[in-house]
């Protein structure tokens, strides 16, 4: 497998566990849902979500690294996909504050917070776009 297809198959797999875990903050209802999810999103972020975007950055910069300068387009596309990537490293530490909330004012503060960081979403999918059609 080459490093750019490591790379495709990190983001994608990025992409889609954001996606399910955007399905599944969405459809917690009350404190006792809140609580299952939060432990859950917690254990994805710890398994799976951490190492893919770990391995996005690295493989990014070695490709990067090997197409030094980049195009226009190409700068566009990092500077969105870096939007995605700053928001997950915000997100990260408030999923692992939230398993551990006691109150569920807390729970529901560190919710609305991780919900918050969705706004980057459009951004990986931008930066997805430009992979697949402009670059």
């Amino acid at each position: 497998m080459t490093l750019l297809e490591i790379h495709i198959v990190a983001a994608s797999a990025w992409l889609g566990l954001v996606g399910g875990e955007t399905v599944m903050e969405l459809h917690a209802r009350g404190p006792s849902a809140q609580r299952l999810i939060a432990r859950m999103h917690k254990w994805i972020d710890i398994l799976f979500e951490g190492p893919l975007v770990a391995t996005v950055l690295v493989t990014g910069s070695v490709l990067l690294w090997r197409v030094w300068p980049p195009s226009p387009l190409l700068v566009v596309k990092i500077a969105a996909a870096m939007v995605a990537v700053i928001a997950n490293f915000i997100c990260i530490p408030l999923v692992q504050a939230r398993a551990k909330a006691q109150s569920d004012e807390a729970l529901r503060t560190l919710t609305r917070k991780i919900g918050a960081t969705g706004v980057a979403i459009p951004f990986g999918l931008a930066a997805l776009a430009i992979a697949l059609f402009g670059v």
